[in-house]
């Protein structure tokens, strides 16, 4: 918990370009000392005679880097996708349910359409804002509560009434299911074993390097630069992706503010 609390604290506070020049930089410095300390202290086991079998076994250690940040990137984009559809289906759950009660009674229609607009601006103003700090909203929770209570008021008459009646009630059921989708991803992150094997391959990876001999010393050193920074990348692009309510890339409360909801919060 306490390197999940650094983690988004960190995206939270610092711009890209600042994670980047950060987390890359203090990799390739970190190579190039790695490099250096072989060199002086290991330079036996530096020899071209050995180099075919070292850039092969770095081959191999990258590859498995590769597959291992490639699997990374792509559970936490499908996690930060299935965060987005969650957003933007409640919101139309919402605009569905106010469409609906345009059928209702004015009192009615009144009560449900106040609750959903306290609801959306709290969502908006306030819950996201404390997602963003990996938080929970309480209020958000009794504000969403009020729009069960307006239904429970209502007992609709003529046979019109009860079909956009049911209609509504479903996509408030469904709504309460993305809703809680929402939260749940809030803390989405790499599980801690699969972190660590992440930052094992990407540290035996530049470590193989250190060992990979030629007769230009400056071509190693950007051998090294290069793998360090390709490696501090891919590092950088998992921890942008981690947590898809916090950092600059952040699913956005945009659904919110849009279609029905902007006409009933007097915005659209």
């Amino acid at each position: 918990m306490l390197v999940a609390g650094i983690s988004r604290t960190v995206l939270n506070s610092m711009p890209d370009w600042a994670l980047f020049v950060l987390i890359v930089g203090c990799v390739v410095i970190g190579a190039l000392i790695g490099l250096f300390l072989t060199r002086k202290y290991l330079a036996h086991w530096r020899t071209t005679v050995d180099g075919p079998v070292v850039a092969a076994v770095a081959a191999m250690v990258m590859t498995l880097f590769a597959l291992v940040l490639a699997f990374a990137i792509l559970t936490l984009y499908d996690q930060f996708n299935a965060a987005t559809e969650s957003v933007a289906a409640e919101a139309t759950d919402l605009s569905q349910i106010v469409h609906d009660s345009n059928s209702f009674p004015p009192a009615t229609q009144q009560a449900i359409k106040n609750a959903i607009k306290a609801y959306t601006l709290e969502v908006r103003d306030t819950e996201f804002a404390r997602m963003h700090d990996g938080k929970e909203d309480p209020k958000a929770e009794e504000l969403f509560e009020d729009i069960f209570t307006a239904f429970q008021h209502y007992n609709p008459q003529s046979r019109s009434q009860v079909g956009f009646y049911n209609s509504a009630v479903t996509q408030l059921n469904d709504a309460v299911t993305q809703r809680r989708a929402r939260l749940e991803r809030v803390d989405t992150a790499l599980p801690i074993a699969f972190s660590a094997l992440l930052f094992l391959s990407a540290l035996v990876s530049i470590m193989t390097t250190f060992f990979l001999s030629t007769e230009n010393r400056r071509l190693e050193v950007v051998l090294v630069a290069c793998v360090a920074v390709i490696v501090g990348a891919g590092m950088l692009t998992v921890l942008l992706l981690q947590y898809p309510f916090s950092g600059s890339v952040a699913v956005s409360s945009h659904p919110f503010v849009s279609g029905y909801l902007a006409l009933l919060l007097g915005e659209g």
